[in-house]
């Protein structure tokens, strides 16, 4: 992603796989709808952001395991599909709030797991440390919090490059930056 000519490469295989899709589905795809689109994915990571909120409490109120279900959902699912399961998610949160709930014992070390995707296997290493008295806060990873943690660009005329450079920009442990 730091190549100068990566947004334009990540451009192109973009509006490539544009025209696949359009030939495939025999569907065309406007700027609207990408701008549609856009919108869309950015309000499931504003709402994202809210759930995040609740995780940054000190003590916080939601489990990796609750986080993680809620990414696996997120990941594939609409905007419009996730907001009314977010504004419930969020209400429970707000009860738990108020009612003193607390994820994890009282004081535990605030652990931050980052590295490459999660599936699997890594669940042991949550478990591990919860067993060992921490509490995940949170997933630093592709397929966690990161893809979150910025909202599209909206309007700019050019919704594929838009695409692709926010893309590019989203930092991942998988790659490692040329020296």
């Amino acid at each position: 992603p730091d190549e100068p000519e990566a947004l334009e490469n990540w451009t192109t295989m973009i509006h490539k796989l544009k025209e696949f899709l359009e030939r495939i589905f025999e569907r065309t795809i406007t700027d609207d709808r990408i701008e549609q689109a856009i919108r869309d994915s950015n309000e499931k990571v504003r709402k994202m952001n809210q759930v995040f909120d609740y995780v940054a409490l000190d003590p916080p109120l939601v489990g990796w395991q609750e986080l993680y279900d809620i990414f696996f959902l997120a990941q594939s699912a609409r905007g419009s599909e996730m907001v009314p399961l977010f504004d419930s998610i969020i209400n429970k949160l707000e009860r738990r709030k108020k009612d003193g709930y607390v994820y994890g014992p009282s004081g535990a070390p605030r652990v931050m797991v980052t590295g490459c995707p999660v599936s699997g296997d890594a669940s042991k290493v949550f478990h591990a440390i919860e067993e060992a008295g921490g509490v995940i806060v949170a997933l630093d990873i592709c397929s966690g919090m990161k893809p979150y943690m910025s909202l599209i660009e909206e309007g700019t005329g050019e919704p594929i490059r838009t695409l692709a450079a926010h893309y590019l920009q989203i930092p991942c442990s998988c790659m490692t930056p040329n020296d």
